[in-house]
């Protein structure tokens, strides 16, 4: 009986050690959940100050995700002025009131007019991540496994300032094309399709 009993233990022995070897590779291959992944440009959560901002402004990038997904985040950004790509690594500021998110931060500043390109990547036990914006229209974005669209963050001059002819003047964009009709075959001014608005208009005749 005792020998029987040792073999009975040390299959019991094996298999727990089995079990655990088969969490921990579990716990390893954990996915990264691409759909708890957030950045809004348009919040100020998420970016501060918004909209474009003046040289040596600090702006404020953050980005959320599920909390325990990333063991490091950075910001690839590209400086158009400089012609040169950096990485500017993030650090953890807070968690969602229910645990569910932790948000990760940094910082982008630049002392030169120019416009920085960025997205974000985010590195799990075993997958890699990048967040970017597809339309690059700004507003939330989306993750991808490569190839990202990048984020816009436009710095201008801080001491630029209008000049005072340009001050409430009113400023016309001419379109060369529309003074010679290449090719009347292709003029849809005159059908349904409302090309100038809910009503098509047609002007046959021009002059003072």
């Amino acid at each position: 009986m005792s020998g029987q009993y040792r073999y009975r233990s040390s299959v019991r022995g094996l298999i727990g050690a089995l079990i655990l070897v088969l969490i921990a590779g579990l716990a390893g291959m954990a996915q990264i959940r691409t759909g708890l992944i957030e950045h809004d440009t348009h919040h100020p959560l998420f970016r501060h100050p918004f909209g474009a901002a003046p040289t040596g402004t600090e702006v404020r990038l953050r980005i959320r995700v599920g909390t325990g997904d990333a063991q490091a985040v950075s910001i690839s950004y590209w400086d158009h002025a400089q012609q040169v790509r950096a990485t500017r690594g993030m650090e953890i500021v807070g968690h969602s009131p229910d645990g569910s998110y932790e948000y990760w931060e940094a910082r982008l500043a630049s002392a030169t007019p120019t416009v920085l390109w960025y997205h974000f990547v985010i590195q799990g036990a075993d997958q890699t991540v990048y967040y970017g914006d597809p339309g690059q229209d700004g507003g939330a974005g989306r993750a991808v496994s490569r190839n990202p669209d990048d984020f816009q963050l436009t710095i201008y001059d801080r001491e630029f300032r209008t000049p005072d002819w340009m001050k409430n003047a009113i400023t016309y964009q001419i379109f060369l094309d529309r003074f010679y009709d290449g090719d009347p075959a292709n003029n849809h001014a005159a059908d349904d399709r409302g090309f100038r608005g809910g009503t098509p208009l047609e002007h046959r005749e021009w002059g003072m």
